[in-house]
């Protein structure tokens, strides 16, 4: 985990180091919600989408309101077409993390796809909330201010 930290604090020397253990620790990291998440995202960012939803999965079963598990997860669903399943995972998630712009963003985009533009208009403003001065999120609204069934805007 030491060297993934350092490997977000903008050192990519160690992602290889980080990948090569945590796949040979991944079979005894069963109940290391850190090492799982970490799994997951390097999985993800790797194209092996099944390996990672796995790792996410198994971390929503240690903490069912885990942040990081349930967005990726939620990411990971919508990329596969699951848009009602992806939008649960990103609400339940953002239900308790409003002022994470991000997540608003990400939340608001799959709703889009799905062709709600209300419902991704409210997930923006509400994070604009607590981040009213956030360009990017403000830029998004004004985008996706009408989504068709495919996503598109009209």
């Amino acid at each position: 985990m030491a060297n993934y930290k350092s490997l977000l604090e903008d050192n990519p020397s160690l992602e290889q180091k980080t990948w090569d253990l945590l796949h040979q620790l991944k079979d005894t990291i069963t109940s290391d919600k850190d090492a799982l998440n970490t799994l997951g995202v390097m999985t993800a960012e790797r194209g092996e989408n099944g390996e990672a939803e796995h790792a996410f999965r198994r971390v929503l079963e240690l903490d069912s309101h885990d942040l990081t598990a349930l967005s990726n997860l939620g990411i990971l669903r919508a990329k596969k077409g699951n848009l009602n399943q992806a939008i649960s995972l990103l609400q339940e998630a953002f239900d308790r993390n409003q002022d994470i712009s991000g997540l608003a963003m990400n939340l608001a985009r799959v709703e889009c796809t799905a062709g709600n533009s209300s419902e991704a208009q409210k997930s923006l403003e509400t994070s604009l909330f607590y981040n009213p001065d956030l360009e990017d999120l403000q830029r998004l609204l004004k985008e996706l201010t009408n989504c068709s069934v495919d996503g598109s805007r009209r």
